[in-house]
């Protein structure tokens, strides 16, 4: 059977668009990140979570999408509790292929005026395909507190968070073209997750 040129060669980009437009690997992406970060009330234990599920230590060049959004995000801190006291800990990064996604965690941590705020941030850089807020909802078991969508940003929030303890669930999605991305540095899918120590 004769195929036309145009048709052959389509016929054979077939697999990568097929490859192209497959859904977002939501599930496996939030169960490493459940995994990776349910614990994190001491650093250890979730230095230990992070280990133990194959994340490894990498370090941001300081040029990079993640590696400008550390620096401002270190800055802003530091700014903040130059006037009311504290202290923040050293950041830390640690990368993971997760179906087929090159994922990035940084942890966080800040105390001022004895609370003590445990984060961790994942990031998918870059990725063009939105975490559903409601396929999240649907593995989460509940609707978001609140949620908002439009050009810019896609944003939904739980609180309480995922674990005990934490305050909060956030998910992101930042278009390539949104013009947050000059603000943040980064596109892409981000979602956040702290702990709260109030202290005495």
């Amino acid at each position: 059977m004769f195929v036309p040129f145009a048709a052959s060669l389509l016929l054979a980009a077939a697999p990568a668009l097929a490859e192209t437009s497959a859904p977002y690997p939501a599930v496996a992406v939030l169960n490493a990140v459940k995994a990776a970060c349910s614990r994190l009330e001491k650093r250890e234990d979730t230095l230990a979570d992070l280990t133990a599920n194959g994340w490894q230590p990498v370090t941001l060049p300081p040029g990079s999408p993640l590696g400008q959004l550390l620096a401002m995000g270190k800055a802003a801190g530091e700014k903040m509790l130059k006037a009311d006291g504290g202290s923040i800990a050293e950041s830390a990064a640690y990368s993971k292929a997760v179906a087929g996604e090159d994922l990035t965690i940084i942890l966080s941590g800040v105390i001022s005026d004895s609370v003590t705020v445990n984060g961790c941030r994942i990031y998918d850089v870059g990725e063009t395909r939105p975490l559903e807020p409601a396929t999240v909802a649907k593995w989460m078991g509940r609707e978001p507190t609140r949620s908002n969508s439009n050009d810019a940003l896609t944003l939904s929030n739980w609180t309480p968070g995922l674990a005990p303890g934490q305050d909060g669930f956030d998910v992101y999605f930042v278009p390539a073209k949104s013009p947050l991305v000059e603000l943040l540095k980064v596109s892409g899918v981000a979602i956040r997750m702290d702990y709260v120590d109030p202290g005495k």
